[in-house]
């Protein structure tokens, strides 16, 4: 009975696939749930420092639309969403919230197409 022969291409392609380095939060959250965002690495980094914060506020992270704005607008990113995150405040302060998840989620596109800016430095 003759042995598989072991080729130098595919322990290479195994070393390969090994040593490479798990994805950063930023490539995650792109290939997981915003495939359509196409963001530089450092832009998505600053997106991706606030998904948290946007999530516990009810944006949908998937929209399409978002993914859109994020695109249209990578210069305004971190000022629409600490604007809106700073909305978000104020509503609490009131006792009151976002309505649902849409109304979240549209209020930071209409943020981002706008140029929303917050009225504290955060």
């Amino acid at each position: 009975m003759l042995s598989p022969r072991i080729r130098i291409r595919d322990i290479s392609k195994t070393v390969k696939e090994f040593s490479q380095e798990p994805p950063s939060a930023a490539e995650q959250l792109r290939n997981e749930l915003m495939p359509w965002v196409d963001l530089d690495e450092d832009q998505l980094e600053v997106f991706v420092a606030y998904v948290e914060e946007l999530r516990s506020i009810g944006v949908v992270l998937q929209d399409e639309r978002l993914q859109e704005a994020l695109n249209g607008n990578p210069q305004n990113i971190e000022p629409a969403i600490q604007a809106v995150l700073e909305y978000g405040d104020r509503l609490r302060e009131k006792h009151e919230a976002f309505e649902d998840q849409y109304h979240a989620t549209h209020c930071l596109i209409k943020a981002l197409h706008e140029g929303w800016k917050p009225n504290h430095a955060n």
